[in-house]
């Protein structure tokens, strides 16, 4: 199921290196796990994270916010 995706992702690099804006070496797969992982993790232990540091990791306002720093971290990754 994910070897089209990560097809596409080979793809989308290889055109970013070409046009000078995605750093070359960037792992399709590596990028995938990451990009997963990002948005998997705040949301499934939301419940259990707020309760440890006592913040609603649940909010909206909260995953939003989480959601824009994972874009930059990535951006961040892929920048030349």
């Amino acid at each position: 199921m994910a070897s089209p995706v990560l097809g596409l992702m080979e793809r989308l690099l290889q055109r970013g290196v070409a046009s000078g804006e995605v750093r070359p070496g960037v792992d399709p797969l590596t990028l995938y796990v990451a990009m997963v992982s990002q948005a998997y993790y705040g949301k499934s232990h939301a419940h259990t994270l707020s309760r440890i540091f006592g913040v609603d990791l649940a909010a909206r306002s909260w995953q939003e916010a989480q959601a824009e720093q994972t874009r930059r971290m990535l951006v961040s990754f892929l920048k030349v």
